[in-house]
């Protein structure tokens, strides 16, 4: 169909004209031919249709932005590849905010086989913080275990994941993960770690206020959300899986615990002192 339209339009005939007059070889009705066309399927494109409205060509760059050159290699299609060759768990990550003033954001890592969602605090909204947080994981889990349990990590195009070797390399040599992005406004990509979020927010409203939220409260609302039960987990809790999943060792170093079910507190009162 490409090699018939595309010469034929760039001479300026009309849809009609080409499907009116290629009916055996098309075999497709006008209104298809301008479906494809629409949709970018043919060498001709919209603006090559009589009648189009003329605009002048964008400027195509041959050079990437260095933000993405630094990113190959991470792009989502890597994170594809990376997981039909490699059997590992994978961990989203995000930011959730607070009022717009405050300095302070929370950093999520949500673990997508297990539902369990690690919230922590960073003092700013910066890729200096986030590394700095990966640093401290990494000193009270050890390199290995570390690894164990973050081996590959799935994340948007936000600034405060910019810095990637920070992030992947190790405090003691070599590398403690693996760091992929999110193709830019696909959210959905990392869905599941953002639909989770709707939990954090029935402790902390949107337009609530992280400025005087302690390390403590951040593990108490970790820890209120991951001993809810799930349906989808058949009416068994994130940590009543990752228990039996994870090391019992990080479940003890990062202060992990299970709250029993009639204690669960999914309200703002949990954090009123």
């Amino acid at each position: 169909i490409n090699s018939i339209v595309s010469p034929r339009i760039k001479k300026g005939q009309s849809l009609y004209h080409i499907a009116k007059n290629n009916k055996g070889a098309l075999n497709v009705s006008e209104a298809t031919l301008r479906r494809l066309v629409m949709a970018g399927e043919t060498d001709a494109g919209i603006i090559d249709l009589p009648q189009a409205v003329k605009r002048r060509k964008r400027k195509v760059k041959t050079v990437p932005k260095l933000r993405n050159v630094r990113k190959i290699g991470h792009l989502y299609s890597d994170f594809k590849k990376y997981i039909s060759e490699n059997d590992v768990p994978i961990v989203q990550m995000d930011c959730v905010e607070g009022k717009k003033e405050d300095s302070k954001v929370l950093l999520t890592l949500y673990f997508t086989q297990l539902h369990m969602q690690l919230v922590f605090k960073l003092k700013e909204h910066t890729s200096k913080c986030v590394k700095e947080l990966f640093d401290n994981l990494e000193k009270k889990l050890g390199k290995e275990l570390f690894s164990i349990c973050f081996p590959l990590i799935l994340t948007d195009n936000g600034h405060e994941f910019s810095d990637i070797d920070g992030l992947e390399n190790s405090l003691f040599g070599g590398k403690r993960t693996r760091i992929f992005f999110c193709e830019p406004n696909r959210s959905d990509q990392k869905g599941q770690c953002e639909n989770n979020h709707k939990l954090i927010r029935t402790i902390l409203p949107k337009g609530a206020s992280f400025k005087s939220l302690t390390t403590s409260d951040v593990l108490l609302v970790t820890n209120h959300i991951n001993s809810y039960v799930r349906k989808s987990l058949f009416g068994k809790s994130p940590y009543e899986i990752a228990i039996n999943t994870l090391p019992g060792e990080f479940f003890t170093k990062l202060k992990l615990k299970m709250i029993s079910e009639s204690d669960v507190n999914l309200t703002p009162k949990l954090l009123k002192h």
